[in-house]
């Protein structure tokens, strides 16, 4: 009687694999990045929900990549939700000498010593890139190297409806701007002698372009394989761009990054302290692209409303606050790490009062190894 009773209950136990998808969705945005990890391996149902379109603009918790070390299996993200480091197989071939270069969208960029290729750790969807060396720009004429093993590269991906890749955009470490329509054998490149570009963004079905210094930033639209530029802004006050830097501080370094906020495109500077061995953050200063106004130009501001800005070395990416409830509206919350690949800072800025409060990682040592594939 007994055994009878197991069996019926063996019987109706439920298939969780067969649950609706509309369900399984509302469950992945619930979920902390390292949860949701686990979650998709469960089975094939419960990872298409979190790869498909409705879930796509939902990021809880904001993994930073902070350590990338080529030689390594692993690379390393924060979690601030959780207040601490992760380790992350490379889930990628070959592992050895391939290096992370760069992240937008929850997409990163690789490079190993054959090929190019950008990765959705999530959805494990793959799209192998021309090697670099077909950008027919001049400087890359003579089939050199532009991307550098150690230089950030600033790189952007524009979205169909359904979240498929489309085009690529990159800034190389020469200042070179290139582009790639998914489909393509080659690299397009564009060029001027007395232009070099920095950080690259897409809005508005339009590619934005920000030259050094911060200065100025280029509109371009692509039309028919060609990349035509459309406009530019420029700082009218360029003593803006200078940080207010304690008397204690004789030089900094400024990293460039561009972000679509809110409907509009910002350029983002953060400056860190060059005295010091591990290059701290010491300010942040955004300005608005107002290009609908009588007068084009780059502006200060001063608050973010009700977004918040994820800042680390090779990317940055901005969320309506209502996705990410655990944060502080109108902030920039940033991670930082040094060359041998140890995470170094993380912290938060606060737009409103310009300071800088330091996060402490519960276990600052990786704790848990999340396999991907």
């Amino acid at each position: 009687m007994k055994m009878n009773y197991h069996k019926e209950e063996v019987l109706l136990l439920p298939d969780w694999s067969k649950m609706p998808t509309e369900m399984l969705e509302q469950v992945c945005k619930l979920l902390t990045i390292p949860n949701l990890a686990r979650f998709i391996t469960v089975c094939k149902s419960w990872l298409s929900a979190n790869t498909s379109k409705k879930s796509y603009h939902w990021i809880p918790d904001a993994p930073w990549l902070v350590g990338n070390d080529s030689t390594s299996t692993q690379f390393q993200v924060i979690s601030t939700t959780d207040k601490q480091a992760f380790n992350i197989y490379k889930p990628f071939n070959p592992l050895q000498n391939t290096a992370i270069v760069g992240s937008s969208k929850g997409w990163l960029i690789l490079r190993s010593d054959q090929s190019l290729f950008i990765l959705n750790l999530f959805s494990k969807l793959r799209l192998d890139l021309p090697p670099i060396r077909t950008m027919s720009c001049l400087l890359c004429s003579k089939g050199d190297d532009c991307f550098g093993m150690h230089t950030p590269v600033a790189f952007t991906i524009s979205m169909c409806p359904n979240m498929n890749p489309t085009l690529v955009a990159v800034a190389t470490y020469k200042g070179e701007l290139g582009w790639y329509k998914v489909g393509d054998t080659t690299w397009k490149g564009y060029h001027t002698s007395d232009k070099f570009y920095t950080n690259v963004t897409f809005h508005d079905n339009k590619l934005y372009v920000v030259e050094r210094g911060g200065l100025k930033v280029n509109m371009f639209k692509y039309d028919e394989g060609v990349l035509i530029q459309v406009g530019s802004v420029v700082s009218t006050n360029p003593i803006e761009h200078i940080p207010n830097l304690s008397g204690t501080i004789r030089s900094y370094c400024m990293t460039i990054y561009l972000v679509e906020c809110g409907g509009k495109v910002f350029v983002v500077k953060r400056f860190s302290d060059d005295t010091k061995f591990n290059t701290p953050t010491i300010d942040f200063i955004i300005f608005v692209v107002e290009e609908n106004s009588t007068t084009p130009q780059l502006v200060k501001v001063k608050n973010l409303d009700d977004h918040v800005l994820f800042v680390a070395n090779l990317n940055i990416e901005c969320l309506d606050a209502k996705y990410c409830p655990k944060f502080q509206r109108g902030s920039v919350y940033f991670t930082g790490y040094s060359e041998n690949s140890f995470t170094n800072e993380v912290g938060m800025f606060s737009i409103s009062d310009r300071t800088i409060h330091k996060i402490p990682l519960t276990n600052p040592r990786c704790t848990l190894h999340l396999q991907f594939g």
